[in-house]
């Protein structure tokens, strides 16, 4: 495997260590008695004839784990975690998630990265292939040229008419 080079380093070994650690808390909760729950999804089979037309579309039901909602109990843990308010923190100074005005949650989009990582790879195990691979989409949100453009542009000579957006060109 080619070795992944982050656009910030500092940012990759605290969301590495985050990782770690609430895959760690996931562990004591399951022990615990803590459970994922199952959601019941359905996927469609299409049935076809001899003569290759379409005789029906059947919906076969498989359940598959929700790791949209862990539980309250397991979603504070990570909230109170040292490594979240610490990858949190840095993530606030740096200000990579604020757009003009408004904060984006830094815990929103941990925690959203760890549904992901748990959901793409099925374990609760840390994989240091599945944590790269969801730590880019983490670097591709936060070092999206739009969401830059949009929290740096300076757009006082901007205007809106008739479906034609005009910049100055000293900001292009």
């Amino acid at each position: 495997m080619q070795v992944y080079k982050p656009k910030d380093i500092k940012l990759f070994n605290l969301c590495d260590a985050f990782f770690k650690k609430v895959l760690d808390a996931l562990k004591h909760y399951l022990k615990g008695g803590g459970n994922i729950p199952l959601i019941t999804y359905y996927e469609p089979i299409v049935h076809i004839d001899e003569n290759g037309k379409s005789k029906g579309i059947e919906y076969l039901p498989y359940e598959d784990q929700d790791f949209r909602f862990v539980g309250v109990k397991f979603y504070q843990a990570v909230l109170d975690l040292p490594e979240m308010k610490t990858a949190c923190g840095y993530i606030s100074e740096k200000k990579y998630l604020v757009i003009g005005e408004t904060n984006f949650s830094p815990e929103v989009l941990l925690y959203d990265a760890i549904k992901d990582y748990l959901r793409d790879t099925g374990s609760q195990d840390y994989q240091e292939k599945g944590f790269v691979d969801t730590y880019t989409k983490i670097e591709s949100f936060i070092f999206n040229n739009e969401i830059l453009f949009r929290s740096m542009a300076k757009l006082e000579n901007f205007s809106f008419a008739n479906d034609v957006i005009k910049f100055d060109h000293k900001y292009l």
